[in-house]
């Protein structure tokens, strides 16, 4: 196995747990509901879940207060974010330190691995190996983003005109070699290449299941909509001047945007996910 490695990206971008935990969104029940449909998770009481890159516990708090009362492991590598997820104290979730290549779970423990807002990063063999072998064998991978319009791929249509403005400031800013959602490369997460293991087994059914939410939309003061802008880990890693330009442009972007007499701006996004169950009679280990 490869060693686990944390891109730095992530440490520059997710060291702050408190930033993502007041400014990222929550997950709509639309969608929540519809991924655990999918991992058969439904009524499933006290079933083992394994959240990977769990970050402040966005997604593990959804799961928490579900009535099935799921038996939930949060792996998550940065400390700040796992001291966030913690002062939460969630019933039933224990959280450890680890990453999708390392996570601490027996072989063959867990009804389903999830993923949320971290897929991309790790959408590669290793990690498909790892969330194979803590699975049962009938156990499922599930994976899910909440996706607003300024930053969805570019093939997508924005809600407004100025978010698909807000999107193009977005995709351009400097590269730093992480896939992103946007992206869409975690989607070679489910190939030959990727969903095999090193013996040439077939890890996860394919093609695998996908959908996303209806339009959702909440409403921020342009103020509220930079600091949750400001966690995202391209955004955090600007320094100096090309700080200050790149928010000199957002602003001229958010000037363009109807602005409500509350002085808030309506954001548009969905929520998309997908999912996966374990190949049948497969031997839960690398």
């Amino acid at each position: 196995m490869a060693e686990a490695k944390i891109h730095s990206s992530a440490v520059v971008g997710f060291t702050d747990g408190k930033s993502y935990d007041d400014f990222r969104p929550s997950y709509v029940e639309e969608a929540v509901s519809g991924l655990l449909a999918g991992l058969n998770l439904i009524g499933a009481e006290g079933a083992a879940v394994v959240e990977v890159a769990a970050g402040t516990g966005k997604f593990t708090e959804s799961l928490a207060r579900r009535p099935e009362a799921f038996r939930i492991t949060a792996i998550e590598p940065v400390e700040g974010m796992r001291e966030q997820l913690d002062k939460k104290k969630l019933p039933n979730v224990v959280s450890l330190e680890g990453t999708a290549n390392e996570i601490k779970a027996e072989t063959g423990s867990a009804d389903a691995v999830i993923a949320a807002q971290s897929y991309h990063w790790f959408a590669k063999r290793d990690a498909m190996s790892e969330f194979a072998r803590v699975l049962k064998p009938d156990g499922f991978l599930g994976v899910i983003w909440n996706v607003e319009d300024y930053n969805k791929p570019a093939e997508w249509p924005a809600v407004t005109e100025w978010e698909e403005e807000l999107n193009k400031l977005i995709l351009a800013l400097p590269p730093d070699n992480q896939d992103r959602f946007r992206q869409l490369s975690w989607r070679n997460g489910f190939s030959p290449a990727e969903n095999t293991s090193s013996d040439g087994v077939q890890l996860f059914h394919t093609p695998y299941n996908e959908a996303q939410s209806a339009v959702w939309s909440t409403r921020l003061t342009p103020e509220k909509l930079l600091d949750r802008i400001s966690t995202l880990s391209q955004v955090v890693a600007l320094e100096g001047l090309a700080r200050q330009e790149w928010i000199q442009k957002y602003w001229a972007v958010l000037k363009t945007a109807e602005t409500a007499q509350d002085g808030t701006v309506e954001v548009h996004g969905k929520t998309f996910y997908a999912w996966s169950q374990k190949m049948p009679g497969q031997s839960s280990s690398k």
